[in-house]
């Protein structure tokens, strides 16, 4: 009686508890699950560009601890970004091309891949390449917008 009652209760914590959290942290190694580490893609942050946290993996992955859950966001990632991702504000992008504008919606060294939008110097911040004559229009361009005073 006893030993039934103790394997239940390895059960329940195992399929109830545990599982799922190790489920749900899966991402918080700075953005990489290891099939994510293995696929050259991580989990950022929308707003910063940087890899999540412990936090923000168990919230970008508890909608799919949902029974059947998984099933409605494998038929919905055809559209964009799953529900996880939209909840927690985080994206899924190739590690390597992370700062590609593709991705930032700005302009990147030809070189190192840094961001270089509102950059006024000329050269890349990070490696010191001179900035191309196509990505220096589009920043003096983006320079020049015009600001709406009220």
């Amino acid at each position: 009686m006893g030993s039934s009652v103790l394997f239940l209760l390895i059960n329940i914590l195992l399929s109830y508890i545990f599982l799922p959290m190790i489920f749900g942290l899966k991402d918080g190694f700075a953005g990489k699950s290891l099939g994510k580490l293995i696929c050259g893609v991580e989990v950022i942050d929308i707003d910063t560009q940087k890899p999540i946290g412990f936090a923000r993996a168990f919230k970008r992955n508890l909608v799919l601890m949902i029974p059947l859950m998984p099933i409605v966001v494998a038929f919905t990632l055809a559209k964009g970004r799953r529900f996880g991702d939209k909840w927690a504000n985080t994206k899924v992008v190739l590690r390597k091309a992370r700062n590609h504008p593709i991705f930032t919606g700005g302009l990147v060294c030809e070189r190192c891949q840094y961001n270089l939008t509102g950059n006024t110097s000329g050269s890349c911040p990070e490696c010191g390449r001179a900035i191309s004559g196509q990505n220096l229009n589009k920043l003096t361009e983006e320079s020049k917008d015009p600001v709406e005073l009220v």
